[in-house]
């Protein structure tokens, strides 16, 4: 999940970053859409996808952190991304 809109295909390939403490590449995936839409449907519509509690994404709607937390090697992102790897 962006913040900011992004002006890319479908099949761009996204390396996912984690912020600190882990500071490091954790995966990638191929962008299949974007959906842009304000966060509570952003939620409703990709949250089996995110990986994440409400109150994780709560708190990256609040304050502007990392989306999905680093949990490398199953590092999972919001929205529609598919054919992801993770290292």
């Amino acid at each position: 999940m962006r913040r900011q809109r992004v002006a890319v295909p479908p099949g761009t390939p996204v390396i996912i970053y984690a912020t600190s403490p882990v500071m490091a590449l954790t995966g990638t995936a191929r962008l299949t859409g974007v959906d842009t839409a304000t966060p509570a449907q952003v939620w409703r519509r990709h949250r089996a996808a995110c990986g994440i509690s409400r109150a994780e994404y709560t708190a990256y709607d609040r304050v502007g952190g990392p989306v999905c937390p680093a949990r490398p090697p199953h590092h999972r992102t919001c929205g529609p991304a598919s054919g992801g790897s993770s290292s």
